[in-house]
């Protein structure tokens, strides 16, 4: 499996069923990670470069043997921080860095942790130019994590963020900037540069923050009224990294759309009846890639009962029938 692969399966496993644990877990003991899934449109240089340079992780933990959910990080927080509903909404505490645990097997997502937050990768490319586009306000330079953690990849309990110096990663030396039009506590980027030649990757804050409804995470993403174009394909492409995006043409149907996630009620995917009715149906899942006029790429998973997620948090959102039917439909 390819590194964005591999990442992408991170995240929607962030809290799986104890099956899914296990098999992730037989994978990681018998070195199968790294499986090609067919012809993928990722940059494999990129990725070389990305694990060589940047080296930037945070920690999941999968059992080896016995898996006890009560265990298992739900958006990678702590047990006694579960998301609870608050007065204004539900609330999705900070991210944590990991735990120690002598049967516990580790494995890694790319993190940069800033004012005492940590914020991961974005899923969709960001190609060069756009991305340094994007530079606005240079506010640090990375610095290595190793320090707190010990040889064998897992922390002494978990780490404190509140007392780490900002731009803590597991490298030093990449630039830090904030992105223009966008406020600092969602996204920043960084910028390297090498032997090997220029990279940037954005990075996206999905904790320690309110949900009331999808605006609280698509409207920090600019989407309307900033939608260049669309494209989608189906779930099958999208497993196996084949490159057939189909065009959407920008209408009223996609316009309501977009709407319809900024007003989506936020459902947990601690709910594991909820995981299991959406994740394990693949015929009812379709990929919708939304491109704005700033060269950003916001990649959405639609399900054909009406629900959307994105990659890295650990909800959905429940849109209204008639949009969600009529966006479904369209997509064919």
């Amino acid at each position: 499996m390819n590194f964005k692969d591999s990442y992408k399966k991170d995240n929607e496993n962030i809290k799986p069923r104890k099956e899914v644990l296990i098999s992730l877990s037989d994978k990681v003991k018998n070195n199968k990670e790294y499986r090609g899934m067919g012809k993928g449109k990722f940059n494999y240089k990129l990725v070389f470069s990305i694990v060589a340079v940047l080296l930037i992780v945070s920690i999941l933990f999968f059992y080896k043997e016995k898996i006890g959910l009560k265990n298992i990080l739900a958006n990678n927080i702590s047990d006694n921080k579960k998301a609870e509903p608050s007065k204004d909404g539900i609330y999705v505490p900070k991210q944590e860095l990991g735990r120690i645990d002598a049967n516990i097997q580790a494995r890694r997502i790319p993190t940069l942790v800033y004012k005492g937050r940590v914020y991961t990768i974005q899923d969709a490319e960001l190609p060069l130019e756009v991305g340094k586009a994007l530079i606005d306000k240079k506010i640090g330079v990375t610095w290595n994590l190793m320090s707190e953690i010990q040889d064998n990849g897992t922390s002494v309990g978990y780490v404190d963020l509140e007392s780490l110096k900002d731009f803590a990663t597991f490298s030093e030396g990449d630039e830090v900037y904030t992105t223009k039009g966008y406020d600092e506590g969602f996204r920043l980027i960084t910028y390297t540069k090498n032997e090997y030649g220029e990279y940037v990757s954005l990075w996206e804050c999905l904790n320690d923050l309110i949900l009331i409804d999808g605006s609280g995470v698509f409207g920090m993403m600019n989407i309307k009224d900033n939608l260049e174009s669309a494209t989608w394909e189906s779930f099958n492409n999208w497993n196996n990294g084949i490159i057939e995006e189909k065009e959407v043409t920008i209408d009223d149907i996609v316009n309501n759309f977009i709407d319809a996630m900024y007003k989506g009620i936020p459902y947990s995917l601690e709910d594991e009846s909820l995981r299991s009715e959406l994740f394990d149906k693949e015929e009812n899942q379709k990929f919708i890639f939304l491109k704005m006029k700033d060269g950003t790429k916001t990649e959405i998973r639609l399900f054909k009962n009406g629900y959307v997620y994105y990659s890295g948090l650990n909800f959905v959102f429940k849109l209204d029938e008639e949009n969600s039917n009529n966006m479904w439909n369209k997509l064919n």
